[in-house]
């Protein structure tokens, strides 16, 4: 969390938009918040939202930021594509494989990537739209029925093996 804090007040005058953070506080997430005056940062913080909150936080974002630094697979990234959002994240861990080319990849810990691809992604609106289209397609190769294919096809290869 200090990387997306930082870069996005290393931008906070060259783009309109305030930064939206839900979720637990985990990983150091508290000591960072607390060095924040919130609200006059242009930082709101949520805390865990439910469901139906999510849902609209996504519909109003400009952009859904996952800087993590190294993540098993990446489902709030698609949850997002799916949310019709244009995705910022990082090349950590399976990242890249999740968001494809549908999402603006920085390195992670890079506050001047992160900071780059937020003024990219808030001052182009056909970029928007074009991560938006992609992210929908690369939503559609990861379906639930197509996790279940593959997933059946990887115990029948294993039940087939002598």
């Amino acid at each position: 969390m200090p990387v997306l804090l930082d870069a996005y007040q290393s931008v906070r005058g060259q783009i309109k938009s305030g930064l939206v953070l839900a979720g637990a506080l985990e990983f150091g997430g508290g000591e960072v918040l607390g060095r924040l005056r919130l609200g006059s940062d242009g930082v709101t913080y949520l805390g865990r939202v439910a469901d139906d909150e999510l849902a609209a936080l996504y519909q109003g974002a400009l952009a859904f930021v996952y800087p993590s630094q190294d993540e098993g697979f990446g489902l709030p990234v698609l949850e997002a594509m799916a949310s019709r959002v244009p995705v910022i994240t990082t090349t950590g861990g399976a990242l890249p494989e999740a968001a494809g080319d549908a999402a603006v990849l920085v390195a992670p810990g890079s506050v001047s990537e992160l900071a780059e691809a937020l003024r990219r992604v808030a001052g182009d609106a056909t970029l928007r739209s074009t991560l938006v289209a992609r992210g929908l397609a690369r939503v559609a190769d990861h379906s639930w029925d197509r996790t279940a294919e593959q997933t059946i096809e990887v115990y029948e290869r294993a039940v087939a093996r002598p």
